[in-house]
């Protein structure tokens, strides 16, 4: 068993979910599965989300369960031509969750938190804010990874040509890095990773606008 099962199977034990975890699971598994995910994938982006909640937000936060279910779930969906896989994604975990008899009341708070996931709007509460900030950990990586991360996101929109993909990328990270406050949300994040996520953020809109 890898270590994304092992965690899920704990969640979905202490979730009081219905049946075998692995029913969930291979769902799971098929869902994100889907065409054009190089970046957006189980084993990849949602692994490091898990392991990001274990090793910095566990203990930090009200509600463990629904955060990790809030990272687990928050890209089920993606479509590259929509602009919409928050919503659908939101849609989509509610039927899930239901499905597989978690508490009504849990579901409704897990599908608010992942609604929050395009990063437009401010977070209601800390609680998700972490789970914001598990999502954009990939910023403060090291320049290897960071580089590799973005090489996987023009894969997933190979159909985009050059220049218009570099142009809205800029634009993309841009609002990142000047648009708001600070990348991160939550002081723990912002306090250690924030510095190392903005060098990355310029570095690769310098490279962007070089090509």
């Amino acid at each position: 068993m890898d270590y994304l099962e092992e965690k899920f199977k704990t969640l979905w034990r202490y979730s009081g979910c219905n049946g075998n975890y692995q029913n969930g699971f291979r769902e799971l598994v098929a869902k994100y599965n889907g065409p054009k995910r190089y970046y957006h994938t189980l084993d990849g982006h949602i692994k490091f989300c898990v392991y990001t909640f274990f090793e910095h937000i566990m203990y930090q936060v009200k509600d463990p369960i629904s955060v990790l279910w809030q990272l687990i779930l928050h890209d089920v969906v993606m479509d590259f031509y929509r602009s919409d896989d928050d919503v659908k994604s939101a849609e989509y975990a509610k039927e899930f969750l239901h499905k597989y008899g978690v508490d009504a009341k849990a579901v409704d708070k897990i599908a608010r938190a992942i609604v929050y996931h395009n990063h437009k709007q401010n977070p209601c509460n800390e609680d998700i804010a972490f789970g914001l900030d598990a999502d954009l950990f990939i910023f403060a990586q090291s320049q290897d990874v960071f580089d590799e991360y973005e090489s996987n996101v023009r894969k997933e929109y190979d159909w985009v040509k050059e220049s218009a993909f570099r142009k809205r990328r800029v634009e993309i990270l841009s609002n990142f890095l000047n648009n708001r406050p600070s990348i991160f949300l939550t002081s723990y994040f912002k306090n250690r990773y924030e510095k190392q996520a903005r060098k990355n953020l310029r570095n690769s809109i310098l490279k962007l606008n070089k090509k």
